[in-house]
């Protein structure tokens, strides 16, 4: 199952409900919803990867972000 930060920013009550059905949780076992992730606080880091130059060594991460992409489409 693959879901984008921004689509659980930006949906992410139709990204919870996704999730829940993958892993087979309902409403009542989520007991801490929101405790960890703030969809409205992470709205302001949509994007934040373009200004970020992380050294993550040789393109280590392109292959995988290709077949992400890919899936997206």
């Amino acid at each position: 199952m693959l879901i984008s930060f921004e689509e659980m920013v930006l949906d992410y009550e139709a990204s919870r409900k996704k999730v829940q059905g993958f892993v087979g949780f309902s409403d009542e076992d989520h007991v801490r919803p929101r405790e960890h992730f703030d969809p409205e606080w992470s709205r302001r880091n949509i994007g934040i990867h373009e200004y970020t130059k992380l050294p993550i060594g040789d393109g280590m991460l392109d292959g995988l972000m290709e077949w992400y992409q890919r899936r997206l489409r």
